[in-house]
C-alpha cells in the first residue's frame, strides 16, 4: 500500500467515528431510550382525578392515617374532675393518737393549703401556717402547735409550699412547744423554778418551768413567760385568765413551796427547784 492509499483509508476512518460520536450525541438524547408513541398510550393510565383533587388514602383494617407534616395530633381528652395522685392525710392529738384520716386527691399544682378545707372541718389557715384543724387548735400563748409530717419525717416547709408526691403520708400532729436552747443559753441560767396557774378549784390553767438569772424578780420573769399579765404597785392583778375585779372580792394568791408568800411578786426570794403557784382566791374578810 503507498502513502497515498493509506491516507485515503486514515481520512475514511476519521469520517466513520464523528458519525458515531454525532449520533450518540444528538441521536440518542444523552443515551435515553426514544419512545414508541404507539406503546406509550398502551402502557401509562389516564389521570381520572379532576384537576385539584386528591385521590382518597386507602387504609389496611387495623391501621392508623399518616398525621400530615406540619401539623400536630391532638391530645386524648381527660376525664373532668380526673386526679394526678392520691395522699393520706391524718390528724393526730398530743399522743398521736389518729382522730380523722382521709384519702385525698389531687391535681397537679395544688398545695395542701388548698387540700384541706375541701376535705376536713374546722381549717383556719393564717399567714401560711395552719392554726386549726378539726378539733386540733394553736393557743394564743403558742403553748401548743400543729406540727406537719410527711412520710414520718418532720416537714421543714409549710403547708403552702411543701411539695408532696402520689402515694405520699401527710401527719398533722398536736405538739406542745419546747424552746430550744442552745447550751451556752442554757447555763446562763443561775436556777429553775416551776410556775403555776391555778382556779378556784385548784385546777392547773397554765404550768411552766422558767430558767432566772440571779437578781431576777418574779415581775420579771412573769410577763417574760405568761400571758395577760398586769401588775400594779408590786400586786399581780392579772396572769392568764385569772383577774383581780375592782371589789376585791377574789384576789391572786402568792404560794411558794406549798407555803402563803408573806412577799410580793416585788421582792419574794426564790431559789433553783422551788414551785411557786398563784391561785386565784375569794377574799374572806377577817
Amino acid at each position: 500500500m503507498n502513502k497515498k492509499t493509506l491516507k485515503i483509508v486514515l481520512a475514511v476512518a476519521a469520517l466513520l467515528v464523528c458519525g458515531v460520536a454525532c449520533w450518540l450525541m444528538f441521536g440518542n438524547k444523552g443515551g435515553q431510550a426514544r419512545k414508541d408513541p404507539t406503546t406509550t398510550a398502551a402502557t401509562e393510565a389516564p389521570l381520572t382525578e379532576a384537576p385539584g383533587t386528591e385521590a382518597p388514602l386507602t387504609e389496611a383494617p387495623g391501621t392508623e392515617a399518616p398525621v400530615p407534616a406540619g401539623t400536630t395530633e391532638a391530645a386524648p381528652a381527660t376525664e373532668p374532675g380526673a386526679e394526678d395522685g392520691h395522699i393520706t392525710i391524718t390528724v393526730q392529738d398530743k399522743d398521736q393518737k389518729v382522730l380523722v384520716e382521709k384519702n385525698v386527691g389531687f391535681k397537679a399544682g395544688q398545695t395542701l393549703a388548698d387540700l384541706l378545707p375541701e376535705n376536713f372541718a374546722n381549717v383556719t389557715i393564717d399567714n401560711g401556717m395552719l392554726m386549726t384543724i378539726e378539733s386540733l387548735t394553736t393557743p394564743a400563748d403558742w403553748s401548743s402547735y400543729i406540727a406537719l409530717f410527711i412520710n414520718g419525717e418532720y416537714a421543714m416547709e409549710g403547708i403552702m409550699t411543701l411539695p408532696f408526691a402520689d402515694g405520699d403520708k401527710i401527719d398533722f400532729v398536736d405538739t406542745v412547744y419546747i424552746p430550744m436552747e442552745t447550751t451556752a443559753e442554757a447555763e446562763e441560767f443561775d436556777g429553775h423554778i416551776t410556775i403555776t396557774v391555778q382556779d378556784q378549784n385548784n385546777n392547773v390553767l397554765a404550768e411552766k418551768t422558767v430558767g432566772f438569772k440571779a437578781g431576777q424578780s418574779l415581775a420579771d420573769l412573769l410577763p417574760e413567760n405568761f400571758a395577760n399579765v398586769t401588775i400594779d404597785n408590786g400586786m399581780l392583778m392579772t396572769i392568764e385568765n385569772l383577774t383581780t375585779p375592782a371589789d376585791f372580792h377574789t384576789y391572786i394568791a402568792f404560794y411558794i413551796n406549798g407555803e402563803y408568800a408573806m412577799e410580793g411578786v416585788m421582792t419574794q426570794p426564790f431559789a433553783d427547784g422551788d414551785k411557786i403557784d398563784f391561785i386565784d382566791t375569794v377574799y374572806i374578810a377577817p
